[in-house]
């Protein structure tokens, strides 16, 4: 939530006008008409105050609220990629437009597979509040089940607007186990003999049969 106020005593403040969520949207804002030479203070807090966490605040004069979606791609792989490991190198861009934007926040990632397609894993790739971009490139290394997989990446801005999904198909297709066939081993060779008949002068002679 969000409030300004005249004074110059904390005890004392004069509430000029306050915010929280508005709509569906949790990150609150506001605008006023300011006069000459008097003096505001502004509060930022959450509804707890137990909350934790970090702070973004835009202080822009004439300015306006973030209202536009942030437009995500992914770059690489292209669907339909075949792999032969479980883990790729995802990538991509994301740009939060003008006018107005308020800098990408997060990139989303979700991964399901052909087997079990109501079950999806996210990966959450962060940007700090404090190194907020209006655009951005964006990686990250997801593993993949055996089979087909789903990808579904979106973008969130600091002012909470959400992109469309870009979706690709990825299949993750195992190499064959290699095959040997095994080479014959002459030191392992047996060697029956048998007897032939008496030649003339009256030895005899084997014959070596392998096997």
């Amino acid at each position: 939530m969000i409030g300004v106020y005249t004074g110059s005593q904390v005890n004392a403040l004069g509430p000029v006008t306050s915010a929280d969520d508005i709509g569906s949207r949790r990150q609150a804002y506001l605008s006023f008409r300011a006069l000459a030479g008097v003096s505001y203070k502004i509060a930022v807090a959450g509804v707890s105050t137990n909350s934790t966490g970090t702070l973004d605040l835009r202080i822009a004069p004439g300015g306006l609220p973030d209202t536009n979606a942030p437009v995500v791609s992914v770059t690489s792989p292209s669907s339909g990629f075949i792999s032969t490991t479980n883990r790729i190198y995802l990538s991509g861009t994301a740009v939060d437009p003008q006018p107005n934007p308020s800098g990408i926040n997060q990139i989303s990632i979700r991964v399901s597979s052909s087997s079990t397609p109501e079950v999806e894993s996210e990966i959450i790739v962060p940007h700090h509040a404090n190194n907020a971009l209006e655009s951005t490139n964006w990686f990250q290394f997801i593993a993949l089940s055996e089979g087909p997989n789903t990808i579904r990446v979106t973008a969130s801005d600091i002012a909470g607007n959400v992109s469309t999904p870009v979706q690709i198909q990825v299949t993750y297709q195992p190499r064959d186990p290699a095959t040997f066939t095994p080479q014959r081993n002459l030191a392992n060779l047996i060697m029956p003999a048998t007897w032939g008949a008496d030649p003339p002068g009256g030895h005899s002679f084997p014959r070596m049969t392998a096997c």
